[in-house]
């Protein structure tokens, strides 16, 4: 009785499965990263989602800024439309003004320079007790920004008191 070397049918049909298998992975991934490739959104041009960063000199350094936007289809741009700023501690701020302005390359953009103290576009706010009289609450405060400000103007949120 010879003994025959070759491996069994089922183990040369388990091996070209596997095979298959795994050549059919690379040729989708590699199809994938083509196509990938060849995607165009916006006609080239950039897309903004995040603006800046936030840059505080106030009375409390852990707040937080977000720059919230909006798709406009008839300009095909991003526009900041609040500034949102959260997390300001009453103790610490309690009796000062908050300003709260955007800047872009040139300085101050969408007229949002932490100089108006009343109105739809306030962007200047004196803190006061958060509510729970002896606990340091967070408070927090939104700027309304006038429409058709291109968010991709915006490079930096600055945030000062006085």
């Amino acid at each position: 009785m010879a003994l025959d070397n070759q491996p069994s049918e089922k183990k040369r049909k388990k091996g070209l499965i596997i095979g298959l298998i795994a050549a059919g992975a690379i040729a989708v991934s590699i199809g994938g990263v083509f196509a990938a490739n060849s995607i165009t959104i916006n006609g080239g041009s950039s897309i903004e989602f995040g603006q800046g960063l936030a840059s505080t000199s106030s009375c409390d350094a852990a707040l937080t800024t977000t720059v919230n936007q909006e798709y406009n289809t008839s300009t095909s741009k991003f526009e900041a439309t609040t500034v949102v700023v959260s997390g300001i501690k009453d103790f610490a701020c309690k009796d000062k003004t908050l300003h709260v302005s955007l800047i872009g390359a040139s300085g101050t953009v969408c007229s949002v320079d932490g100089t108006h103290t009343s109105g739809a576009n306030q962007d200047s706010f004196t803190i006061s007790d958060g509510g729970t009289t002896g606990t340091d609450d967070d408070v927090t405060k939104t700027v309304t920004i006038a429409s058709g400000c291109d968010a991709t103007t915006i490079t930096k949120v600055a945030i000062t008191t006085s």
